[in-house]
């Protein structure tokens, strides 16, 4: 007789003493028409080679992986040689040499390695000669086909499951019946194929699973019926039966829909009579409430509970290796209208090397966004259509088809406000019914073997030797997978390499393989939540843009902007990691936040170039991107911190100046707190400034600035602040900080006594601003103190330390409130003006902030500041955000805001809009707005030729603003 070659699944075991209906958790599969043996029991693998070699891992509790040891391994050892068969339970292992020897080892407290003890065995004992083939279940009862056809059996014997007509457990193998080519053993049951093509059956009967008809226990064997090649019995009472024909039946519990025939009956009305289930089956291998079938042509088929995964998720027509994974990717929002990244789950496929996503989960993320669609169910034409622009209603969409892991490409129409539009997809159910498969759904092809095991999980071997697992892997690795701590993995993994081939499949003389009657092989197309999309086609039409993460493993949507952007590369700053200041766009909480902060982004034009700085405070680097006219990357250079703290950055004429600072909270008077570096043209460092404790007065630099900059021949001005030295009542105040530097010497030039008092002093200074004005240089800043005021000094003896001084704005309120209402966002000077854009609210509990210009005249500071009103929203539910202000030609200016409604928790709506000024702060023309654009938070607009240019980075790229103020 031919011995059947095998690998093994090992699963955890439930020991049940009495004859009741439980689960098991172990059992024996032996399917004889494919010559192969396996037992899914409990958390360990046995796997042959083509040598003969085991291997075994995964727990070792009771030393079931027969090393010697009771250590767990979680990847493969090498257990012994020349074996031929192997059989694996709960906690111990049967195996069959080549020389007929069985050997047996692992755990023995019901006797089931049938060496007459109940003593656990570290490592192999032999135990009988002429062996054939093993099996046996998670419950300790154990069976042996011999060489000359007799069956013998030992264990736990609760329910009869010997068939030696007793209860008792034996401790010896005992004969049972003679003439048998193959057996299977289920939770306390067995099931013998006799020589002649009888199916005989005994032990217990609860669910119906010995197919007599009945549901009583027997303790003998009963004939159940004729032409049977195979037989797989299940430790969750259900069995499968391949006859010579080739046609497939099953029979017992079906609460899971494991039988394949439709239906999903629980006990206590099981199917105790076997039903045909398909034809052109070869072999077949019933699990835990899962079965599995191979046909004559290769093809596996997989029905029944899918908890775990175990039936495999579905793929378009692809094996394995093409079609590697269902992605588990997540799709991420990368928004920086939402302040950042902002990641969403959803169930996304990979066919063919492409991420395929259904609309639903695509909806949903770009919902209040510019990219935002609505689906919605035509019932007329039973389509999805999508609507563009309008706020996803998360409504339901179409009807929802039955779970098939089966994937097929689809032609797809859907209407895009209308008009159609063909899309190329594939269509994979998804649905309530995910967990149960009640029917035949193909698998995969080029399988000479499979398992289905006790513990939710499935393998198959293909005709190349390579192994193949997926569904449940718990943290002993069973799976051999790098997936593990009792994760589902839904798509089969290759596990090992050059297992023993089965014994030659008998598929003379058998019918063709054919699609079983009912077998859900083709979804019904134009079911919105089955039919997936390449993300690229659907960012054609709303649109958006795609990117892929390989830091996140994740696709990254990125709302439409307006035609004024570009997206462009970022040469220094490529991943999520490596970009602290994700998502630095304007925002409404920026727009209304109390105090202001060192800005991180910075543009300079440089004649046909641009450079983009970007600080990253947690890398200590500054990185120089610059690009040409059509914002195309042409270099990159990174430039490390001098210090821990970052100040600014000022572009000057010739030169470039960086500033950095550290705390100095000892208050050390000779301490370094803040550095000024001088670089050339091209940041080539060139000298320093640096200012000591003692010089500065401060504890803290930069503390809650904005820090401005402005130069004058070789005087540059650096407007920022600090928390100062304690004072007497213990706190360290902040208030502004002004050096005056001679970049000639890299020198300070108002270095006076008076330096923790400046004559320009402003406690708390919330925005810093300087501009020179010929020789003198001018200061706004937003007190909340000393003053309470947005307020203007005007240099006029910088040695002497003096300045004349005007509030342009009186902020009513409490000295010291943090709270002034008010936000600074531009200061330039005309030739007739100095001018200051704000926005403001008109009272305490109001979001609701207009858009203003504080207007001075250049000769007469002390003259009352006009107020010239750009946007008006106060009493109309909108936030005007923080205004900028640019020098757009000799005495031109720009404004620019965003204009948010305030009755929303996002920017949705959102529209920028600007206003092109006269010197005297008038509006020339009308104010505009652009919808799909926005501002950045910090990033100051500059002049490039003609346009306007500002950027913001996102989590995986840079989008670059241009707005043609001529056009305008």
């Amino acid at each position: 007789m031919k011995k059947k070659r095998a690998f093994a699944i090992l699963l955890a075991a439930l020991i049940v003493m009495a004859c009741m209906p439980a689960r098991a958790y172990g059992d024996t599969v032996s399917v004889g028409a494919n010559g192969l043996d396996s037992s899914p029991a409990g958390s360990h693998t046995l796997v042959i080679k083509s040598d003969g070699s085991l291997w075994a891992w995964g727990n070792n509790r009771a030393g079931q992986l027969g090393d010697g040891t009771e250590e767990n391994r979680l990847t493969p050892v090498k257990i012994m040689d020349d074996v031929t068969a192997v059989s694996a339970f709960d906690a111990h292992n049967l195996a069959v040499k080549s020389d007929g020897s069985l050997w047996a080892w692992g755990g023995n407290w019901a006797g089931q390695l049938g060496d007459g003890t109940t003593e656990d065995k570290l490592t192999p004992v032999k135990i009988m000669e002429g062996v054939a083939a093993v099996s046996g279940s998670g419950t300790s009862h154990m069976f042996v086909v011999k060489q000359d056809g007799s069956l013998w059996a030992w264990g736990n014997n609760n329910c009869g499951q010997l068939g030696d007509g007793t209860t008792e457990d034996k401790l010896i193998p005992v004969k049972i019946m003679d003439g048998v080519t193959s057996a299977s053993a289920g939770n306390r049951h067995i099931l013998a194929v006799k020589s002649d093509g009888s199916l005989w059956a005994w032990g217990d009967n609860w669910a119906g699973q010995l197919g007599d008809g009945t549901t009583e226990d027997k303790l003998t064997p009963v004939k159940i019926m004729e032409g049977v090649a195979a037989v797989s019995a299940s430790g969750n009472a259900h069995t499968l039966a391949v006859k010579s024909d080739g046609s497939l039946w099953a029979w017992g519990n079906n609460r899971a829909g494991q039988l394949g025939n439709g239906t999903k009956d629980y006990n206590p009305t099981p199917n105790p009579t076997p039903v045909k289930i398909m034809n052109g089956v070869t072999s077949a291998s019933a699990g835990n409430s899962h079965s599995l079938a191979v046909k004559s042509d290769g093809s596996l088929w997989a029905w029944g509970d899918n908890s775990f995964g175990q039936l495999t998720e579905p793929k378009a027509e692809q094996t394995a290796e093409t079609a590697p994974a269902r992605s588990e990717a997540r799709l991420i929002l990368n928004s920086t209208r939402r302040g950042g990244i902002n990641a969403v789950g959803s169930t996304g496929y990979n066919v063919g090397g492409h991420n395929y996503f259904n609309l639903r989960a695509i909806a949903t993320l770009l919902s209040n966004t510019p990219s935002q669609f609505d689906l919605v169910w035509n019932e007329a034409t039973s389509q999805t259509e999508i609507i563009t622009g309008r706020t996803y209603s998360s409504n339901t969409v179409g009807p929802r088809a039955p779970k098939s892991p089966v994937a097929r490409t689809t032609t797809v129409t859907v209407p895009v406000d209308g008009a159609p539009v063909d899309f190329a997809a594939y269509n994979i159910a998804e649905g309530e019914t995910d967990k149960y498969q009640l029917k035949p759904v193909k698998i995969m092809d080029d399988v000479t073997a499979a398992i289905a095991s006790n513990n939710d999980r499935s393998l198959a071997v293909k005709s190349d030797g390579s192994l193949w697992a997926w569904g449940y892997n718990g943290r002993y690795n069973q799976l051999n997978s790098d997936v593990t701590a009792q994760t589902g993995i839904s798509i089969p993994v290759k596990i090992f390499d050059d297992v023993m081939p089965p014994a030659e499949t008998p598929a003379a003389g058998q019918p063709p393989a054919e699609t079983p009657d009912g077998a859900t092989d083709v979804i019904t197309p134009q079911m919105a939540d089955h039919n997936y999309f390449k993300l690229s086609d659907i960012a054609d039409i709303i649109p958006f843009y795609v990117d892929w993460s390989e830091e996140e493993n994740a696709a990254l949507l990125t709302p439409y902007a307006s035609d004024l952007a570009v997206r462009a590369d970022r040469g220094g700053v490529k991943t999520i990691k490596d970009l602290n200041n994700t998502g630095r766009r304007m925002t409404t909480y920026y727009s209304v936040s109390n105090y202001s902060s060192t800005a991180l982004s910075y543009l300079k034009a440089r004649g046909d170039a641009l450079q983009a700085l970007e600080v990253n405070p947690s890398a200590k680097t500054i990185v120089l991107d610059t690009y040409d006219k059509n914002f195309d990357l042409l270099s990159t250079k990174t430039i490390p911190f001098e210090c821990e703290l970052f100040g600014g950055f000022y572009a000057g004429e010739r030169c470039n100046y960086l500033v950095f600072g550290s705390d100095n909270k000892e208050e050390n008077d000779g301490k370094e707190v803040v550095r000024v570096v001088k670089y050339d043209e091209n940041f080539n460092r060139l000298d320093d400034l640096s200012v000591s404790g003692g010089e500065s007065h401060a504890a803290t630099p930069f503390s809650f600035a904005s820090s401005g900059m402005a130069e004058y021949g070789n005087v540059l001005v650096l407007h920022t602040t600090r928390a100062r030295y304690a004072a007497s009542d213990g706190a360290n105040h902040q208030s502004q900080l002004t050096l005056v530097i001679d970049t000639n010497q890299m020198r300070l030039l108002n270095v006076t006594p008076r330096l923790e008092f400046q004559g320009n002093h402003v406690s708390h200074s919330f925005n810093q601003f300087v501009r020179f004005d010929n020789g003198q240089h001018v200061l706004v800043d937003l007190g909340d103190a000393y003053p309470r005021a947005v307020v203007l000094h005007k240099s006029q003896d910088v040695s002497n330390d003096k300045y004349a001084m005007t509030e342009l704005l009186h902020i009513p309120g409490q000295v010291g409130d943090n709270y002034t209402g008010v936000n600074l966002g531009g200061f330039e000077i005309t030739r007739s003006s100095y001018v200051v854009a704000l926005n403001q609210a008109k009272s305490d509990s109001s979001r609701e902030r207009d858009v203003l210009l504080l207007v001075s005249p250049r000769d007469n500071i002390n003259g009352a500041a006009r107020t010239v009103t750009l946007a008006e929203y106060d009493g109309r539910g909108k936030l005007g955000s923080m205004p900028y202000l640019v020098r757009a030609g000799d005495d031109d200016l720009v404004a620019l805001w965003e204009e948010y409604t305030t009755e929303t928790s996002t920017e949705s709506g959102t529209l920028l809009k600007y206003a092109k000024l006269d010197g005297s702060g008038n509006i020339k023309g009308s104010v505009q707005s652009v919808e799909h654009a926005y501002l950045s938070k910090d990033c100051q607009p500059v002049m490039f030729g003609r346009n306007l240019v500002w950027y913001v980075d996102d989590g995986m790229g840079r989008m670059f603003f241009r707005l043609n103020v001529d056009a305008a």
